[in-house]
Formats: structure tokens, C-alpha cells, sequence
């Protein structure tokens, strides 16, 4: 699973990684967080999750730069990090980000109709964004896609719906998470307990943007990799933490006091099927119905032979700095 999800990182070409800590009892967890744009739209995984003792802004970055490194993720496409606004972390003197910057310069800190979108304003995103671009290039990609939003949209079926197809369950759980973040991040506590049913259904029916550029993106005749490179920069970048900081509620779940004994190791593999995977309970337990194997190590009280890769938090790092 995890290499498909660095496969996927890897073609889109660019990320960001989003971080944040909690306790449980004596340990100190962080979990890493990637944000990508891909063929369907905008996709979070959580590539891992370790115990980290020294909350430092050196072991952070070294323990960010492992967890890349053992993932295969080239660290120069990543184009932001989020995390708690804190010294530590986005402080102007030896923090995370300033670590960070100096090896990544084009690094950052956490719209229109499509029809009427202007090509100055593409070109201010690219300059922006210090991306290389072919701008000639950018220009026709950008004339196609706006003919084929015209195209799609004169179509008798409503363009929402013909995303949904296109995304399939993807789109309803992907709004679904995202609208969650958004309440969650509310201050307002009579918003959330007085919205008016019609409201709450037209945001759990809405179309992302990411979701229509992917499917634009899809049904135009030509390859528009410019227009691609431009939107995969600005899609990695995400609008909050929430996901992140949202691992530690199924980390509740998954580590309690009954299962006080689990290794980290064992905990952070869980939280990665349980938030990467998108294959049902039912056709998973159907799966594991046919592999005898895989029951039968499930049931036996022997050790595992196979070795575990596992971040060193507490070794010497000083040469990943």
C-alpha cells in the first residue's frame, strides 16, 4: 500500500508533508502527513507515524528527512510543510521551516470560473511559484481546457454529476472529509448545531475544484503536462492541519488501554491501513477469507521473520542535518 501511495507522489510530482504531535502516556507521537493532486482529484495519505522523544527542531527535520528517505520521496518536491504555528516549527531562527528553507528554497508556509480564468493570472501562479514552464505551451493547454469546460458543461447531464461518476465513492467520502475539517476548525458552535438541511446537503453534494481540473484534465484529447505540472504544485499545497491532527483520534481508538502493550510500530501500521486504504470492510474480510496463510499468521503466537523498518528516533541524526 505505502508504495503505491509513493508511486503516486512520485508521478504527481510534487507534495507536501504536514505534521503534529501528541502524547500517549510517557510517548510522544507525530504523525507525517502527504498532500498530492492526482488523476482524481486531491489525495492524504499518512506515510508514518513514530515516536519521537526530543521535540527539537533538528530531530523534527531529521526524523522528516528518514521518513522520506525510507519512503523513496525526493524531500526537493516538496513545495510546503504544515504544522502548529510554534517556534519550533515556523520560528524565524533554527525552526523547522528555516532548517528546511535552506535546502529548499521555493519551500512555503502552509478562485473563478474556469471560463474566465485570465493567462496573466496563470503566469503570475507559475512566476509565484518558480516553477519552469513552457508559457507558449501553458497558453494552449490552458485555451483547450477552457473549451472542454465549455463542452462538458453544455452536456444535458449536470457537470456535478458527471465528476461523481468520474470519481466515483472517492468524491462523496473525499467532500465528506473535507467539510468535516472545515467544521472542526469553526469557532462558532451554533453554526454546526443550527445549519439548515438544505445547506448541509449542498456542501455534502459539492464538487472540490481539484476534483474538476482532474476531470477536465481527463476528458481534453491532448496532453496538457504544463497545465498538469502547474495544478499538482498548487493542489499539494493544503488549507489546514486538520488531517493531520486528525490521526490522533483514531489513534485513540486504536491504542487503548487494553492494547496499552502494542509496540509503536505496530500502532502506526494500523493507523496507515486504517486511513490509506479505501477497500471496504466487507471485501477485505472476504479477502482474508481466502488467504490461509495470512489467517494462519494471524493466529499463531510465533514471531514475525520478517525484519521491521522503523525510524531511529533516538539515534545519533547529525548526519541527515
Amino acid at each position: 500500500m505505502t508504495s503505491q501511495i509513493t508511486e503516486m507522489i512520485n508521478k504527481s510530482g510534487f507534495y507536501s508533508l504536514s505534521f503534529d504531535a501528541s502524547n500517549k502516556g510517557h510517548k510522544k507521537m507525530f504523525p507525517f502527513v502527504v498532500n498530492y493532486f492526482t488523476v482524481r482529484g486531491n489525495e492524504r495519505s499518512v506515510i508514518e507515524v513514530i515516536e519521537l522523544v526530543n521535540e527539537t527542531a533538528d530531530h523534527i527535520v531529521a526524523s522528516l528527512r528518514e521518513v522520506l528517505q525510507m519512503n523513496n520521496i525526493d524531500i526537493q518536491n516538496m513545495t510546503s510543510i504544515g504544522a502548529d504555528n510554534t517556534n519550533v516549527n515556523y520560528g524565524r531562527i533554527h525552526s523547522v521551516f528555516s532548517l528546511l528553507k535552506s535546502d529548499i528554497p521555493h519551500l512555503k508556509k502552509g478562485i473563478r470560473e474556469i471560463d474566465q480564468i485570465k493567462f496573466h493570472q496563470i503566469e503570475e501562479c507559475v512566476v509565484f511559484l518558480k516553477l519552469e514552464i513552457d508559457h507558449d505551451k501553458l497558453f494552449d493547454e490552458l485555451n483547450i481546457l477552457q473549451s472542454t469546460f465549455k463542452e462538458v458543461n453544455s452536456y444535458r447531464e449536470p457537470l456535478s454529476d458527471q465528476i461523481r461518476k468520474y470519481i466515483g465513492d472517492d468524491a462523496h467520502n473525499f467532500s465528506g472529509d473535507i467539510i468535516n475539517d472545515q467544521n472542526n476548525e469553526s469557532q462558532n458552535e451554533q453554526d454546526l448545531f443550527h445549519k439548515p438541511t438544505i445547506e448541509i446537503h449542498e456542501k455534502e453534494n459539492q464538487i472540490r475544484s481539484d476534483q474538476l481540473w482532474a476531470y477536465l484534465l481527463t476528458k481534453s484529447t491532448t496532453l496538457c503536462s504544463e497545465m498538469t505540472k502547474v495544478l499538482a504544485n498548487v493542489y499539494s499545497i493544503p488549507c489546514s492541519n486538520a488531517f493531520a491532527e486528525g490521526v490522533f483520534s483514531h489513534m485513540k481508538h486504536a491504542w487503548t488501554p487494553s492494547r496499552n502493550s502494542m509496540s509503536t510500530e505496530t500502532i502506526a501500521t494500523e493507523l496507515k491501513i486504517r486511513l490509506n486504504s479505501k477497500i471496504k470492510c466487507e471485501d477485505f474480510y472476504s479477502f482474508a477469507q481466502s488467504q490461509p496463510e495470512l489467517i494462519k499468521s494471524a493466529k499463531s503466537k510465533q514471531k514475525y521473520s520478517y525484519v521491521k523498518k522503523r525510524v531511529l528516533a533516538n539515534a545519533n541524526r547529525e548526519d541527515l542535518l
